[in-house]
């Protein structure tokens, strides 16, 4: 997120290209552009190695007055190009605000997976996290997917996402609040195939011993173990302010 523009158009999205020692590799480059008028922010990215490009996805402010904040998503070549418009991901139906988006690439189905934390059923008090398939040249595919879901309305925060090239599915994580009165904020978890249906039930990542909030959840795959790695910030020592712990998760 960059306010080098801040007076006339809000917050944009830039990036910067890195050798792989960490030097600069040209200018910063702006990836929200011209269309993106209004405030963007919360940005993260992908690459799409079958594409030798990348996606990046941010909540865009452009269309508050009607619908509030939206997830919009740019193609990005390897050389920092926009490939085609901003177009958007969480789309129609999530009129609410819409923030926090993940997304992964998955080779075998060759398309993304976006994920958000959304306020369409802000009435039952807070967010749920959805998803979207994405198509490598950044169209929709179905519907919106409701991933922290029924019976736990209002408590999916800040998601994060892999995609498990064994399974073939995806593991969504992120900050619950179903258990606040008790333990502050778990991390859960929730399984989605290929085509985004839910595999099994949600459950509990960060365990019996995590006792205060765990918020902030990040989560990678590891292809020869076959496993996961979700890590999170964790209070579980209030002298230390929060830590970071982790667990892996079987693939």
């Amino acid at each position: 997120m960059d306010r080098r523009n801040q007076a006339t158009r809000g917050s944009d999205i830039y990036g910067q290209r890195l050798s792989a020692t960490g030097e600069r590799l040209g200018a910063n480059f702006s990836i929200s552009g011209p269309a993106a008028t209004s405030n963007e922010f919360d940005a993260a990215v992908v690459w799409n190695a079958t594409a030798n490009e990348y996606l990046v996805v941010w909540a865009d402010q452009r269309n508050n007055a009607a619908r509030g904040f939206d997830i919009a998503g740019q193609r990005v070549s390897a050389a920092g190009q926009r490939l085609g418009a901003n177009f958007g991901v969480s789309g129609p139906a999530a009129r609410e605000d819409d923030l926090e988006p993940a997304v992964t690439w998955s080779d075998s189905a060759n398309e993304y997976l976006v994920v958000w934390q959304d306020g369409r059923h802000s009435g039952f008090g807070s967010y749920d996290v959805y998803g979207q398939r994405v198509s490598a040249a950044g169209a929709r595919l179905g519907a919106n997917v409701y991933i922290s879901g029924y019976p736990w309305f209002g408590n999916g925060l800040k998601p994060a996402v892999a995609w498990d090239d064994s399974a073939n599915q995806y593991l969504v994580v992120w900050q619950d609040r179903r258990n606040e009165s008790t333990s502050g904020y778990d991390i859960y978890g929730q399984g989605l195939s290929a085509a985004g249906a839910r595999v099994g039930g949600d459950f509990r990542i960060s365990g019996p011993d995590a006792t205060a909030h765990e918020e902030s959840p990040a989560v990678a795959y590891n292809g020869a173990a076959d496993e996961f790695l979700v890590v999170w910030q964790d209070r579980r020592t209030p002298s230390r302010g929060y830590d970071i712990y982790g667990r892996r998760v079987e693939g």
